[in-house]
């Protein structure tokens, strides 16, 4: 939920396969905010970047959850459930 008006709030990824992505935050399902992003994979561990923006790098790993491929960040916390 956002903290200002209790609206769902959700973080989208989407990843290509030439390392780059679209990242979109929504509030009460409107675009919030986006921006593109690129990444990299080495040896199962993701790293997230967002060029241009304040935004801090990410690292996450991709795992099964409840026959649910999610992206996991490094303490365990779900960032993403791949849809």
């Amino acid at each position: 939920l956002s903290s200002d008006t209790n609206e769902p709030t959700k973080e989208e990824w989407i990843f290509n396969d030439a390392y780059l992505g679209r990242y979109q935050v929504y509030d009460n399902n409107k675009v919030k905010f986006y921006t593109d992003f690129s990444w990299e994979q080495e040896d199962g561990l993701y790293t997230i970047k967002y060029p241009g923006t304040d935004k801090n790098p990410q690292q996450a790993r991709r795992v099964m959850m409840d026959a649910q491929e999610v992206l996991q960040d490094e303490e365990g916390n779900v960032l993403a459930l791949r849809e």
